[in-house]
């Protein structure tokens, strides 16, 4: 199986750390977006979005990180049995897709890639905006890890993994999440694990 990646990238994150959890024989194939790596027919092939992550394996391809990671999880201990379970695992993956992930993206986007990347000034209105977001959609995770040491039952389970690609970059992008002891500790415990720690990407 190839993966092609960014390795800097929070969605490309999922789907390796998993990988790297459950020590699957997956080769990265870095995908270099400066050069238009991501723009070429080979990789459209793959992926018509133009988008990393990319799955190549056994003849065919799957795109989006959380899809692959939820595939790379299944059959394992990762991915639950129970119906209840798998379900609540869908519904954090969906809510941070459509409620965190916007939040925690700009934050990246603003104080590390636009500086970095285009030698640019963090638009302070977009920041600020964000940050709203984000203080109302962050109490609803922080609010459910009061009485959860994970995301999903009392184990580990692919959706740590998803969820926590939001805050790789914490320490460092100016996300506003010191109020939020819960997501704190929680993320602390995933960084003890063996998938989090080898896919620690270097930014840039």
């Amino acid at each position: 199986m190839k993966l092609h990646v960014l390795r800097a990238s929070q969605n490309c994150r999922r789907p390796i750390s998993v990988a790297a959890h459950l020590e699957l024989d997956v080769e990265l194939v870095d995908v270099d977006m400066s050069t238009g790596g991501h723009k070429q027919p080979a990789f459209l092939a793959l992926n018509p979005n133009g988008k990393v992550p990319v799955l190549e394996a056994d003849g065919y391809s799957l795109w989006e990180g959380t899809a692959i990671a939820n595939h790379f999880a299944e059959g394992t201990a990762l991915m639950p049995a129970g119906k209840k379970e798998r379900a609540q695992v869908n519904q954090w993956q969906q809510w941070e897709g459509r409620h965190l992930g916007p939040r925690t993206d700009t934050f990246d986007y603003q104080n590390l890639v636009k500086p970095k990347f285009f030698n640019q000034e963090p638009d302070a209105a977009v920041v600020e905006k964000a940050a709203k977001g984000f203080h109302a959609v962050a109490p609803v995770l922080d609010t459910h890890l009061a009485n959860h040491d994970w995301i999903v039952g009392a184990d580990l389970s692919v959706a740590d993994f998803c969820l926590g690609a939001n805050f790789q970059y914490a320490a460092f992008n100016g996300l506003p999440w010191q109020d939020y002891a819960n997501i704190q500790r929680w993320y602390a415990r995933l960084s003890e694990t063996k998938g989090w720690q080898s896919s620690q990407p270097s930014f840039g």
